[in-house]
């Protein structure tokens, strides 16, 4: 069934990731469920939303309207969409990072529009 067809029809929470890893394979995903986690509201601004981001260190965040009904979810990858310059893909910065591979620190690409950690 969808996320959102639970009984009452609102949202219960999010799984992290790196629980459902560490858990057994035999423990029963609703006992990793986090229903403390601050949601997203669909009035947050993209300022609101990376703030969240890296306030709680996720990848994904529920959006849900005033009754606790999931309207969806926002992703990392949605955020940097919007934060990046439009033609980032076609700027070439990112051309030198391998495929499926960490850049080793200090190899990252640089140059214009790339923000120094």
């Amino acid at each position: 069934r969808p996320p959102t067809a639970t009984p009452t029809g609102r949202y219960v929470g999010c799984v992290h990731i790196q629980r459902l890893l560490r858990e057994p394979p035999s423990e029963l995903v609703a006992g990793m469920v986090d229903a403390d986690l601050t949601n997203l509201s669909p009035t947050d601004s993209l300022a609101d939303v990376t703030r969240y981001f890296a306030a709680y260190n996720l990848v994904c965040g529920p959006v849900v309207d005033d009754e606790e009904h999931l309207l969806g979810a926002v992703t990392v990858d949605d955020v940097l969409d919007h934060l990046l310059p439009e033609n980032w893909r076609e700027s070439g910065l990112h051309d030198d990072v391998p495929n499926g591979r960490d850049v080793p620190s200090g190899d990252a690409p640089s140059g214009e529009g790339v923000a120094d950690a």
